[in-house]
């Protein structure tokens, strides 16, 4: 896997010894079309959310899922989740695919 997909965390067991565990993200191919017309498509990475999340965060944090949300007049909203493995913390961005193929990102609130 390409080095940017890998995330390490760093444990400690109660002895005091550094483990270090390596999990992946996920890369997601979005596409999105009205009729024949190809609105969207490309692959959907963790790299795209560096602005919408604490880089501090993002760094440690998994590319979790992407799941569909609902459609409205802004375009079709999928909820991107991210979350540090192990750990209850994580993040949901609102990732807005506009009737133009714009991608929008909305941190949720």
């Amino acid at each position: 896997a390409p080095r940017d997909e890998e995330v390490l965390k760093q444990t400690y067991t109660n002895d005091g010894i550094q483990v270090d565990n390596i999990y992946f993200d996920n890369t997601v191919s979005l596409n999105v079309r009205t009729d024949e017309k190809k609105i969207y498509g490309d692959a959907i990475k963790k790299l795209l959310y560096a602005k919408a999340i604490p880089s501090s965060f993002l760094s440690q944090a998994v590319f979790v899922d992407l799941d569909y949300n609902k459609a409205d007049k802004e375009g079709l909203h999928f909820n991107a989740v991210f979350a540090i493995p192990d750990e209850k913390l994580s993040y949901i961005v609102d990732t807005v695919i506009t009737p133009t193929g714009k991608v929008v990102l909305k941190q949720e609130e």
